[in-house]
């Protein structure tokens, strides 16, 4: 069997020849314009190898001057700490010092009311 063709298009339906090369050219031209803004806007985000060898240089520099200066605070951080243990450590002692001497204090202060009062009580 035979397929029989489909009805034509009347003649003004009918994109002709130049249009339809008009029309593909403008969208070619439209994603030329959009590749060359994509391709454009990459080349100002992108880095040159010779800037990020500089980039690089420059980072291996700051770690070279700041690698002493951390050490140094590092180890003054160390003796601060032993410093801080052992005044946390004398304070303790302070403590028990404070409490063993505030004893003896009101220990001798009622001994002294104690011979305060006898001697009022042997003058009275």
């Amino acid at each position: 069997m035979r397929r029989k063709n489909p009805p034509s298009k009347p003649h003004s339906d009918l994109a002709t020849k130049g249009d339809v090369r008009e029309i593909v050219t403008e969208i070619i031209d439209n994603f030329a314009v959009m590749v060359k803004r994509g391709f454009d806007d990459i080349h100002e985000r992108m880095v040159t190898k010779e800037e990020f060898n500089e980039f690089r240089a420059e980072m291996y520099n700051f770690k070279a001057n700041i690698e002493p200066a951390v050490y140094t605070l590092q180890t003054d951080m160390l003796d601060v700490k032993s410093r801080l243990t052992k005044v946390e450590t004398g304070l303790k002692d302070v403590r028990c010092d404070v409490a063993s001497l505030t004893t003896a204090v009101r220990s001798n202060w009622q001994d002294h009311e104690h011979r305060i009062t006898t001697l009022e009580e042997r003058v009275a």
